[in-house]
């Protein structure tokens, strides 16, 4: 037996896949020789051009679904924000007004009754105010301090307050009423 039969002979053993008890026989040494170098069979089928093209377009088209996905998602998100931001605008604008009915009802009820002192949880509307009025160091001037609360089933959503300085007139009306809103 030469050295090239006692080579095949090795590596048909060493090949021997000992499970399924049948040998894995290794091609010829000239197709070994012609697939190393590219010339011969091929085990798998190239996919044609048009294969290619087509798995090209494919991750193209998820690439640009891909990105006009999050682009609205980041529309809708901001349309979001927006919109909790006008909620949140109105829900101020809301409880401020409810805070000058307060101090509207304190200025008229200070013209028929000088003696009045406030009132607390006045419902109006969606919400209620309340107002503290304090006798001022001289006659006929108070300090007005009004709430005003937007309430939705009996969770409050925005809190106004508003400090005022009123001066009745002889006659008990308004003529002089300045106030500012009271930040938090």
């Amino acid at each position: 037996m030469g050295n090239r039969a006692r080579a095949r002979d090795l590596i048909t053993r060493l090949d021997y896949d000992s499970r399924l008890r049948v040998p894995i026989t290794s091609p010829p040494e000239a197709d070994k020789a012609r697939l190393r170098i590219g010339q011969g069979r091929r085990s798998h089928p190239s996919p044609t051009s048009s294969a290619r093209d087509q798995g090209v377009a494919l991750l193209v088209v998820v690439g640009y679904l891909a990105i006009i996905t999050m682009f609205a998602a980041a529309l809708l998100r901001a349309l979001n924000i927006s919109l909790d931001e006008s909620k949140r605008a109105e829900h101020v604008a809301i409880s401020l007004n409810l805070a000058e009915a307060g101090l509207d009802k304190a200025a008229a009820a200070l013209h028929a009754n000088p003696g009045y002192r406030g009132e607390t949880a006045t419902p109006l509307g969606d919400g209620n105010f309340s107002v503290e009025v304090i006798p001022g160091e001289q006659p006929s001037t108070f300090r007005l301090v009004s709430v005003g609360e937007l309430r939705y089933d009996d969770i409050p959503l925005h809190r106004s307050r508003i400090v005022a300085y009123l001066r009745l007139a002889a006659d008990a009306s308004v003529q002089e009423l300045h106030w500012t809103e009271v930040k938090k």
